[in-house]
C-alpha cells in the first residue's frame, strides 16, 4: 500500500483549492493499494476544534480530478456541520474511486490500515457505497470507525427532524413537525427513519425512492 500526502500548515488552512469550492484544507491524502485496486482520497479539512469527522464514500468518478473536488467540497461541509453542532471535532471524508477490478473486502481492509496510521486524527463512517459490510471491513482495521451500536440512518435523521423543527419555528413561530406536509426524496435508512418520526408526529409524508424495495417499506409505514 502506498500513501501519499500533502499537508498545509496548522491552523492556516492549506492551500486553497481548484476548482472545487472547498476552501481551505488541512491535509490530502491519496491511498493505493495494488493488490485490491484500492485508489482512496482522504481530505482532513480541520483539527482545530478537534479530530476529523467524516464518511467513506465509493463511486465511479469521471477523474481524479473530479473526486478530489468532490471530497474537499464534502470535508468543508462537514467541518461546518460539526461547528453548528457544537462538536468537538473538524470535518474529513475519504472517497473510493470505485471500478470493476475493485476487491471490496480487501480494498476496505486497506484503507482501515491507513485511517488507522492516522492515528485518531480522522474517524470515519458510512456514506454512499459504504454500508453495514464495508463498515465492518474497516473495523477489521481500525478503530477510528462510527461505532456499531451508533445506528447512523437514524443519528442522521434526527439531525435532519432538529432542522425542520428550527424551519418551523422560522416560518410559522412554532416547532411543531405534526399537522403539515413533508416529501421526502431517498426512502432508504435516513428517509425511512425520518419518515417513522415525522408520521408519529402527526405529519403527512409523501416520498419517492429509485428501489421497489424501499417504496414498499415506506409504504408500510404510512408514506
Amino acid at each position: 500500500m502506498k500513501l501519499f500526502s500533502s499537508a498545509g500548515d496548522e491552523g492556516a488552512g492549506g492551500e486553497g483549492d481548484e476548482g472545487g469550492g472547498a476552501g481551505d484544507w488541512r491535509r490530502v491524502i491519496a491511498v493505493q493499494d495494488r493488490a485490491s485496486g484500492l485508489r482512496a482520497l482522504i481530505v482532513l479539512h480541520s483539527l482545530a476544534r478537534g479530530p476529523a469527522f467524516g464518511g467513506v464514500r465509493r463511486r465511479a468518478y469521471a477523474s481524479e480530478a473530479e473526486a478530489l473536488a468532490e471530497v474537499k467540497r464534502l470535508a468543508a461541509a462537514m467541518s461546518l456541520k460539526c461547528a453548528l453542532a457544537g462538536l468537538a471535532a473538524g470535518g474529513g471524508k475519504t472517497v473510493i474511486l470505485d471500478h470493476p477490478r475493485f476487491d471490496r473486502e480487501a480494498g476496505y481492509a486497506a484503507l482501515g490500515q491507513a485511517i488507522a496510521e492516522l492515528d485518531g486524527r480522522y474517524w470515519c463512517g458510512p456514506d454512499v457505497g459504504t454500508g453495514p459490510e464495508e463498515l465492518a471491513q474497516l473495523r477489521r482495521a481500525t478503530r477510528f470507525v462510527n461505532p456499531e451500536a451508533n445506528d447512523p440512518g437514524r443519528a442522521t435523521a434526527a439531525g435532519v427532524l432538529a432542522g425542520l423543527r428550527g424551519l418551523s419555528q422560522l416560518c410559522f413561530g412554532d416547532a411543531q413537525l405534526g399537522a403539515r406536509r413533508y416529501i421526502i426524496q431517498g426512502l432508504g435508512s435516513v428517509g425511512a427513519a425520518l419518515a417513522g418520526e415525522l408520521l408519529a408526529a402527526g405529519a403527512e409524508v409523501a416520498g419517492w425512492d429509485c428501489d421497489p424495495a424501499a417504496r414498499r417499506r415506506a409504504a408500510e409505514l404510512g408514506v
